[in-house]
């Protein structure tokens, strides 16, 4: 305990250090420690905590390069409120740099914020990433991980109107137009998996999933791509081989970290099936056949879950029942 007061004691004293940047182009560091500091939280089970660190990281940003002047007048900002004042900020004229950045959190925020209230969170997170994208390919990590949420959201959440800033239809048009224009062949397979999805068309989600983009440059997205793989072998019947071909190469997951989030995504959506019936039978589709890996990673990935807190609450009995 006094050890853990004494790092605590280090990283405020950190955080509140005058640092002067040495370049305009430098990125804040003090994001970086706020970011940091949020995924170490989130491997440890403290989820809240990991989502603070990282709306932390965005006002820090804001504040470094001047945009907000006064910090003690953010600190109350949190959640739905933080995401309408960064929404009321003329985003599209900033430097590239504050852009990129921007980008980056806000993405790895929506993934976080998941289906919390009934995902409109993440909904507006990745609405506000959007508004800073600049190239083709951040246009399709964007719109792959916005379509999932909608495809895979929970029939509640699709039936209120309200929940969503953007319709099915419209999620839908925008996907497409963003595989017209992505240039990575691998991602622009996901994205038709997940146009599939949206069109109700699981056999060709199916065929479209069966293969991994790498997307480093999007931790989220790389995830998302895990979950629809684990996911469209899981309906084949052929998880289990698949898992046992993946010891012999490359994991798909590269990462522990990636791989519980993909567990998570997973577990998210086959929890919420529309029938309340088929859900144990789609989350054992995938739990069944992975639990049954002689490697260690299962164990250590679930493990990671079932810690109190790791989980958005309503998840964990789906993961322990």
């Amino acid at each position: 305990m006094l050890r853990a007061a004494a790092v605590g004691a280090c990283l405020e004293v950190a955080l509140n250090a005058a640092l002067v940047s040495r370049a305009p182009w430098e990125p804040s560091w003090r994001a970086g420690a706020f970011q940091e500091l949020g995924l170490a939280l989130w491997h440890a089970g403290y989820r809240q905590a990991a989502i603070a660190c990282h709306e932390d990281s965005l006002k820090a940003i804001l504040h470094q390069w001047g945009l907000w002047d006064d910090p003690q007048r953010s600190d109350w900002l949190r959640g739905p409120s933080l995401l309408t004042a960064l929404g009321n900020l003329p985003l599209h004229t900033w430097s590239a740099t504050i852009q990129g950045e921007m980008l980056r959190l806000l993405q790895g925020l929506a993934w976080l914020y998941n289906y919390e209230a009934h995902g409109t969170l993440a909904d507006t997170a990745l609405a506000l990433a959007l508004r800073l994208a600049t190239t083709p390919e951040q246009l399709a990590s964007l719109w792959l991980h916005r379509g999932w949420l909608a495809a895979t959201a929970s029939p509640a959440r699709q039936s209120n109107s309200g929940v969503t800033s953007y319709a099915r239809g419209e999620v839908l048009l925008e996907v497409q137009q963003a595989r017209a224009h992505c240039t990575h062949a691998p991602l622009a397979r996901a994205l038709q998996g997940v146009e599939a999805l949206l069109q109700g068309d699981e056999a060709l989600a199916l065929t479209c999933f069966v293969q991994v983009p790498t997307v480093p440059d999007a931790p989220a997205v790389q995830a998302l791509s895990v979950a629809a793989w684990l996911w469209a072998h899981a309906q084949q019947g052929t998880l289990e081989q698949a898992l046992g071909r993946a010891h012999k190469a490359p994991l798909p997951w590269q990462t522990d970290d990636t791989l519980v989030a993909a567990l998570e995504m997973l577990l998210a959506w086959t929890s919420s099936m529309e029938a309340e019936a088929s859900a144990p039978e789609a989350i054992h589709a995938w739990l069944v056949p992975f639990l049954a890996q002689p490697e260690s990673y299962p164990s250590t990935a679930l493990r990671r879950l079932c810690c109190p807190g790791a989980l958005p609450p309503g998840l964990q009995p789906a993961l322990t029942t």
